[in-house]
């Protein structure tokens, strides 16, 4: 035959080879005549379909089938096959005799006479349900995982947002107050305008960030830096209520901006969320004003919520304060939310006052005990009049803030300002140590685009005066990176508020000399071994030798004017905390004019070609060498 195609002549098969065909197929097998009526098949195909035996199945259609809710589409396909003498591959939904839905792939060709009429159709059919299955979670987990990466990606988008807008804004905040030639009125302008952004800021971040549930847990009272809260909650109100005409303010003093309250941090936002929307409700959408203060008087951390709302009456007030129910609260803008208010009150120490007036407004006083501030929080930058401030920070705005408050309080002061870590770490660890120990270390957490943060720089540099800027202080992770350094940290958005104080520096340095009034001492051992250092001292005081020893170079260094340039000095190699070899502390020893210069190590140096001629090594074992210098 010229056709290319294949044409199956299935009476030409033997039954047995027939029967072995049907028997051993992986799929279904089957064939129809013109009219759809099935003429034969395997017996996958007759189990599937609920029959025992295939040959119940003959002379039936699609339409007598468990799957006949989907028969006009198959015998569309069977019709297309006839018509056209093509072979058709093609997906196909059924269900089986149990109820399965049943995805299959199924090829159907024509069957031909032996005249080479068409007189139906043959097909096989392969289940592919657990397959599309698949197919089908791992689209739905590539585009989850789509999502979720853009999710991240605007994350970061807005987190990089919110940084940069944060900076200026501290920025501004820190220099208006120094504006004193600006009219009053524009300085009240921009700072609104600056808080304004700010708040717009922070909306974003809570957009994006999991939200807050706040649930009836057993509270977890911890201490808490009540003005950070305090402005968060502040600045959501502003946005919740933003289409009414209020005007929301804060009055926060310089001793509440530091206050620490123990307490339950989510019981107490949404007390102070309930106050606001109480007082909200007393202005019953006319213009006003609502202001939140911040004080600390006589020990005791006071939040006053002021409104000039209607003002509230008498006996809802005795109410209020005898914890008996306002059931009319909303009418008169009062009550609601008051029964929490008292339970986060009761649960953690707080009292309840309240000052209302008919036509004037009311006045909320809540109160808690103050405790003692944490060991992390800088509650004043305390400088030397002789310290080198650095300063370093990824946004110029905040350099710029920083100058203007030192300008105002300490001018004369020498700062250098960065904005790459790694310049810092270069700069301070090539500084002298005497020079080094005055610097003062101002640093940001974040350090954006760069390979470190703030810490890793205190930490490279071994600086020991140091605050971590941050708005990141409730980070646990960051607090025990900044205790294992001794670092304070600075809540960012109140730079503007802690105080600068500048002390005399004590000990001036003055040159070495070999006249005038010096300690009179045998030898002077740096050593960081303190235990090591002590038992050396004793063991020479029993030789009647006295012996000053100093844990480090630096602290040697800053009181090297003690010592005349003729004092026996022993140095330990290897200072652990410190960037500097007892080496390279010779060598500025030497380069002061001190002559007797011993490098006292556990290691053997003798005969080493990089020990300089001025410095003499001594093993630490050969105490008898020391006492023959005596």
């Amino acid at each position: 035959m010229s056709n290319s195609k294949i044409y199956p002549k299935t009476q030409q098969y033997s039954n047995e080879f027939l029967e072995r065909i049907l028997a051993v197929a992986p799929g279904h097998i089957y064939w129809k005549d013109l009219e759809g009526r099935y003429r034969g098949c395997n017996n996958l195909q007759a189990i599937d379909a609920g029959f025992k035996h295939r040959d119940e199945m003959i002379g039936l259609t699609d339409y007598d089938m468990p799957w006949s809710e989907d028969a006009d589409f198959l015998r569309n396909i069977d019709a297309q096959v006839m018509r056209t003498g093509d072979t058709i591959v093609a997906e196909e939904k059924s269900k089986t005799f149990d109820g399965r839905e049943a995805i299959w792939l199924s090829t159907k060709e024509p069957l031909y006479n032996e005249k080479g009429d068409i007189i139906g159709i043959i097909g096989t059919s392969l289940d592919i349900t657990a397959q599309k299955e698949f197919e089908r979670l791992a689209r739905e987990n590539h585009a989850q995982t789509i999502a979720l990466e853009q999710q991240n990606k605007f994350k970061k988008i807005v987190d990089q947002v919110v940084h940069d807008i944060r900076s200026p804004i501290a920025s501004m905040q820190m220099i208006l107050p120094l504006c004193n030639r600006l009219p009053e009125n524009l300085r009240v302008s921009l700072n609104k305008s600056a808080v304004r952004i700010a708040d717009i800021a922070n909306n974003l971040l809570n957009k994006v960030k999991p939200e807050e549930h706040w649930t009836e847990d057993e509270p977890s009272r911890v201490p808490t830096l009540i003005s950070a809260d305090l402005l968060e909650i502040l600045t959501e109100k502003k946005f919740e209520y933003s289409k009414l005409p209020l005007d929301f303010v804060s009055e926060i003093s310089q001793a509440g901006y530091f206050a620490f309250i123990n307490i339950d941090t989510k019981a107490f936002k949404r007390t102070l969320s309930n106050l606001i929307n109480n007082a909200v409700d007393a202005l019953e959408g006319m213009t006003g004003k609502i202001t939140v203060h911040l004080d600390v008087i006589d020990s005791k951390v006071q939040i006053t919520i002021e409104d000039n709302g209607k003002g509230m009456p008498e006996e809802v007030k005795n109410k209020i304060l005898n914890n008996i129910a306002v059931t009319s609260g909303k009418t008169n803008g009062h009550g609601i939310g008051f029964s929490q208010i008292r339970d986060a009150l009761n649960s953690n120490q707080g009292t309840l006052e309240i000052e209302s007036e008919i036509g004037v407004g009311t006045k909320i006083f809540v109160t808690f005990p103050q405790i003692e501030n944490p060991e992390w929080i800088a509650e004043k930058i305390e400088l030397y009049n002789d310290a080198l401030i650095v300063i370093l920070d990824d946004d110029e705005s905040i350099h710029g803030a920083w100058k203007a408050r030192f300008k105002k309080s300490a001018s004369y002061l020498e700062r250098k300002h960065f904005k790459d870590g790694n310049e810092v770490i270069t700069f301070i660890n090539g500084l002298n140590p005497i020079r080094k120990n005055k610097v003062f270390l101002l640093t940001d957490y974040e350090l954006l685009e760069q390979n470190l943060h703030g810490m890793e720089v205190i930490r490279q540099t071994g600086i020991k005066n140091s605050i971590l800027v941050t708005s990141h202080h409730n980070n646990p992770e960051i607090r025990d990176l900044a205790k294992s350094t001794n670092t304070k940290i600075l809540p960012k958005p109140l730079a503007s508020e802690i105080p600068i104080v500048i002390l005399e520096a004590p000990n001036p340095t003055i040159t070495p000399s070999t006249t005038g009034e010096f300690a009179k001492v045998d030898l002077v051992f740096v050593e960081d071994d303190k235990e090591f250092a002590n038992i050396f001292k004793r063991v020479l005081a029993m030789d009647n030798k006295v012996i000053d020893t100093y844990p480090t170079a630096n602290e040697f260094l800053s009181n090297i004017a003690k010592y005349t340039t003729d004092t026996i000095i022993l140095m330990d190699n290897q200072f652990e905390q410190e960037n500097i070899t007892g080496i390279e502390l010779a060598r500025q020893l030497h380069e002061k004019g001190f002559s007797r210069l011993y490098l006292f190590s556990g290691s053997d140096y003798s005969g080493d070609s990089s020990i300089p001629k001025y410095l003499t090594p001594i093993l630490k074992t050969d105490l008898e060498k020391v006492k023959n210098l005596l």
